[in-house]
């Protein structure tokens, strides 16, 4: 650091001039004393130097020294330093060598006084506190001898005036012509001045306190950044601060540091100080500005001890006053952020005091905290089982960050499962966790075997072991973990709450997978989100409702459940959850007719989680990505995104349908149908394999039925369109639609505005552009196959040419994506109104829109748009 001058020219004016004035006098034959006091750095050596050097010029003989509290005890330190001004002697200790201290101390008073009586002699010495003995009584013998000779005595000490010193300037005080000069730190209107108007602002004096040490270093910060103050000047303007009051200062502010308060009794026993001596310490720094009501000024003040003092006091100091706020009864944070500090635990307490700190930092959603103290306790606990509970707890908090970095404890976890060291409650985050990283092996050996030793005749086994099983249930169904009987649960006061939620809301995802059973899984999903916030023992509980919803069909309340999981998830600085709610969003978009918003969900949980994270549900965020994707036209894209790796053990989640899904609709798009109804297919073995062969779940006859179109078969089109349309709960919703669409498709395109009627009615929620796409369609249009993709050679002729109309074929080239679906439902009966609620758009933009068409496709009126649309759409078949 370069040396930071404490004072300007100019300031410490009135102080200055009356340093003049007893010099004036003292060259008049008056001989003076001026004690010159202070806190530390408040200028007081700036000051002298700048006096003194006024000096240089004007016949009077400087003899200056500077104490130090190094040589408190060499005798006659500060003499020596005296000695070198006399123009007489040349080195130290010239005078009276080897004579004892009287003799010595008379002989440096004569010499002071020969060389006074040709011409005025100044005697300097600053920071008086640290004179040594014998320098103070030769000092103090030569002003009693001064009265009418040319002597000016200038003394600089600290205030408040140290004990070793108090009687010397007393009796320094009692010469007839003492006086005190005390520099005060600078006012608010003095730092501004001393700053100057480039740098004048509110931090100057907040941070500073007018110490002109550490303003003069805050500037230098300045200066040499060229915006905000980087902390090194500072850092060490405040350490300098603190030493020159003394080392009881140091100590007391790193105290003040860790503890955070001006807590006498704590501090003086943490830092092995009386209370007086902790009292004064706190007095001497408050005056030097760095502490204001016993606690440090400023956040770069307490930032600058912390990063400078406390790191070099070490571990023992962090131990230390762990050890003294578990004795004065602190909370298990504070004494955790301690033992986190000194990066160790070696009482046998301290594991206890760090787990607890753990629960209550995720209770406060600070997950990076409650595994700080998790994983210095596994470093620190002592046996076996407390260390596999330590894990179990920091695998929990782990997987909400990262599922990668948490897998790093699931072999010990499962090696003390195994001993029988793990209860109930650890071993179910085990199955989950080992699902999750895609040992299945493990995980299934696990189940046997948790289930083979729990006790029959305990509740509370019997009821973790349920929610795991349907969680497997729904979200890994390879596993073959059978359903279980609908039991109710007992729920008195909230007992076993945690274990109720999961277990119904994982009944109810079950439902909404499977048949139902009669139930009404959007009803119990929703009573199982209202009233209750997201933390970590409802999170599977939350998540497996809002799954219900999206799988029941429920898109308002799907999208309103999303959005504020969403935001409760950032608000618990959970990464993991943001992502899994993201991912959800973004399958919730895609299915209701908004790519980009889908794409912007999907991209966002893969920032939130990287795939390699994403383990065996890697497919979720996958395929809401390539399903936005090819939405959107970004063939590429989504190409890329299938093209990254995915753990083969995907293939048993609940999430291998949605890519299979996702994929053969990439293919579909692409004019791959071979390779999109080998996935469609696999992706329907899969579903009735698993009992999960709900179209509101995955439409895979859809797609298989548009790639049996595109390949030229109609029949297995419509056969396989027909047999969706029969499936519970299909008419009326956006599989329906998309059945009808198929089958529209399949027949006569004059006849499909009836035949589609029925899917828009003002309760069919339905994909946006279904119906566009299946009354602009002809049959086998828009579904050309690549070449070589095994279709008939009829549907790889060059179409002939034909005479163009006034309305192109095509006719939805001519109108906006926005105009389009307006269009469309307008030829179909819909009312204005109608169409603005399933558009969700005003009804002034949709007789905006339609007067736009009208035009653009030569009709006067509404009745005519049907018959328009049917005569492009047959001339197109003609062609």
């Amino acid at each position: 650091m370069k040396r930071i001058r404490s004072g300007r020219r100019g300031s410490r004016g009135p102080e200055l001039g009356k340093l003049r004035e007893a010099h004036r006098r003292a060259a008049e034959g008056r001989a003076g004393t001026v004690l010159l006091t202070g806190p530390a750095t408040a200028g007081k050596t700036d000051l002298i130097r700048r006096f003194t050097d006024e000096l240089s010029g004007s016949g009077s003989v400087v003899l200056r020294a500077s104490a130090a509290r190094t040589e408190q005890r060499v005798g006659f330190g500060v003499v020596d330093q005296l000695l070198l001004g006399l123009p007489e002697t040349g080195a130290p200790g010239g005078i009276a060598e080897g004579r004892d201290a009287d003799a010595r101390g008379r002989q440096f008073c004569d010499a002071v006084l020969a060389l006074a009586a040709d011409r005025p002699v100044v005697v300097v010495v600053d920071d008086l506190h640290f004179a040594d003995a014998e320098s103070r009584h030769a000092l103090l013998h030569l002003q009693r001898r001064t009265h009418e000779e040319p002597v000016l005595f200038l003394f600089s000490e600290l205030s408040p005036a140290q004990e070793n010193v108090r009687s010397f300037t007393a009796e320094l005080s009692r010469h007839p012509g003492c006086e005190r000069i005390r520099l005060e730190l600078l006012s608010p209107a003095e730092t501004a001045r001393f700053a100057g108007p480039e740098h004048a602002d509110e931090l100057c004096y907040a941070a500073t306190g007018g110490n002109p040490l550490l303003l003069a270093a805050l500037l230098a910060d300045r200066r040499e950044t060229g915006a905000a103050p980087a902390p090194e000047n500072f850092r060490c303007a405040v350490s300098a601060c603190l030493h020159r009051v003394g080392p009881a200062a140091v100590r007391v502010a790193c105290g003040l540091a860790i503890l955070g308060g001006a807590d006498r009794p704590a501090l003086a026993r943490l830092l092995g100080l009386s209370t007086h001596e902790v009292e004064l310490a706190l007095r001497m720094t408050t005056e030097t500005g760095l502490l204001v009501d016993g606690k440090f000024r400023h956040p770069l003040v307490a930032a600058a001890v912390g990063e400078t003092l406390v790191l070099q006091a070490g571990a023992e100091l962090r131990l230390a006053a762990a050890r003294v706020l578990r004795d004065t009864g602190a909370r298990s944070r504070a004494i955790a952020e301690q033992l986190v500090a000194a990066g160790e635990a070696p009482d046998p307490w301290m594991a206890a005091a760090l787990r607890q700190a753990a629960a209550e930092a995720r209770l406060e959603a600070d997950p990076s905290f409650a595994i700080a103290c998790l994983e210095l306790a596994l470093r620190a606990s002592g046996g076996i089982a407390e260390s596999a509970a330590i894990a179990a707890d920091l695998v929990r908090i782990q997987w909400r960050n990262n599922p990668f970095v948490a897998a790093r404890h699931l072999r010990a976890l499962g090696s003390a499962q195994r001993r029988g060291l793990l209860d109930d409650r650890d071993t179910g985050v085990l199955a989950r966790c080992l699902v999750w990283q895609g040992e299945i092996a493990e995980a299934r050996q696990l189940l046997d075997r948790w289930r083979l030793a729990a006790d029959p005749a305990d509740a509370g086994s019997a009821r973790e072991i349920r929610a795991v099983r349907q969680w497997i249930r729904c979200s890994y169904p390879l596993l073959g973990v059978p359903a279980e009987e609908s039991v109710p649960e007992q729920r008195r006061a909230g007992q076993f709450s945690r274990h109720a939620d999961a277990v119904q809301a994982a009944e109810a995802l079950t439902g909404a997978l499977t048949d139902g059973h009669g139930r009404s899984p959007a009803g119990e999903a929703e009573g199982l989100l209202y009233g209750r916030p997201l933390t970590e023992d409802r999170f599977e509980s939350h998540y497996a409702a809002l799954l219900t919803l999206v799988y029941s069909e429920r898109p308002a309340e799907s999208r309103h459940w999303c959005d504020r999981l969403q935001r409760a998830a950032a608000e618990r600085r959970s990464p993991t959850w943001q992502a899994i709610f993201a991912a959800t969003a973004a399958e919730v978009a895609v299915r209701y007719g908004d790519p980009a918003d889908a794409l912007r969900h999907a991209r966002a949980a893969l920032q939130h989680l990287s795939l390699r994270d994403w383990g065996v549900f890697a497919g979720l965020p996958l395929s809401g990505l390539v399903l936005a994707s090819t939405a959107l036209g970004r063939h590429e894209e989504a190409g890329a995104a299938l093209r990254l790796p995915v753990p083969e053990a995907m293939s048993g989640s609940r999430t291998a349908p949605l890519y299979l899904y996702a994929r053969g609709m990439h293919y579909l798009e692409t004019g791959r149908a071979r390779p999109a109804l080998a996935d469609f297919l696999d992706c329907g073995r899969l579903m009735r394999h698993w009992r999960m062969d709900r179209p509101a779940f995955v439409p895979w006859r859809s797609g298989a039925a548009s790639a049996w179109l595109l390949l030229g078969r109609r029949e297995e089109a419509r056969r396989i369109a027909e047999q969706q349309w029969g499936l519970p709960g299909v008419p009326g919703s956006g599989t329906g639609a998309a059945s009808l669409r198929i089958l529209a498709l399949c027949g006569d395109p004059a006849g499909r505005p009836a035949r589609l009627a029925g899917a828009a009615g003002p309760d069919a929620e339905i994909g946006r552009f279904a119906l566009v796409r299946a009354l602009r369609e002809p049959a086998g249009r828009g579904l050309r196959p690549a070449p070589g993709d095994g279709a008939p050679a009829a549907s790889r002729r060059k179409p002939r040419p034909r005479p163009e109309k006034p309305v192109p074929r095509n006719w939805s080239s001519l109108l906006s994506t926005a105009e389009e679906p307006v269009a469309t439902m307008a030829a179909l009966g819909m009312t204005n109104r109608e169409i603005s609620a399933k558009l969700f758009i005003t009804v002034s933009t949709v007789e905006q829109h339609l007067t736009r068409v009208y035009r653009k496709l030569q009709v006067r009126s509404r009745a005519e748009l049907p018959g328009r649309l049917r005569t492009a759409d047959c001339a197109g078949d003609a062609s």
